[in-house]
């Protein structure tokens, strides 16, 4: 993390490559998060909720885990630990897609092959019944 002791939402967004909408919503199903907030309701992460976050975006994001799997993952305190430290050390390496905020081509084709699966898996679907 860099030398700044706390992070804004958007500083941490732009980290994952996420929306801060997706930051705010992680807080409502992980309270471990509890961001510092200003009076002005600006939201102010220190390294330890940066940390969590990266642990959060590592399980939903790149190994696709449920909410109700990240919540059990990070009861084990233990896991979590050595989790962070995985990624600390480069061991877990953090590979954010960024494909999603991308307009390239490349969404576009993934975005229309995603469209073709999913109309030939209603097909199969539908001629089975």
């Amino acid at each position: 993390m860099a030398s700044k002791l706390y992070l804004k939402i958007g500083e941490i967004a732009s980290i994952l490559n996420v929306e801060t909408s997706t930051i705010r919503y992680w807080e409502k199903e992980f309270r471990q998060l509890n961001p510092i907030k200003s009076s002005s309701g600006q939201r102010y992460y220190d390294s330890g909720r940066v940390d969590l976050l990266k642990v959060i975006y590592k399980l939903m994001h790149i190994d696709l885990k449920s909410i109700e799997e990240t919540k059990l993952f990070l009861k084990d305190k233990t896991a979590v630990k050595d989790m962070i430290s995985n990624i600390s050390s480069g061991k877990e390496i953090l590979i954010t897609r960024t494909i999603s905020k991308s307009k390239s081509p490349a969404k576009h084709n993934l975005k229309s092959e995603i469209q073709d699966i999913l109309s030939h898996l209603r097909k199969s679907l539908h001629s089975s019944y």
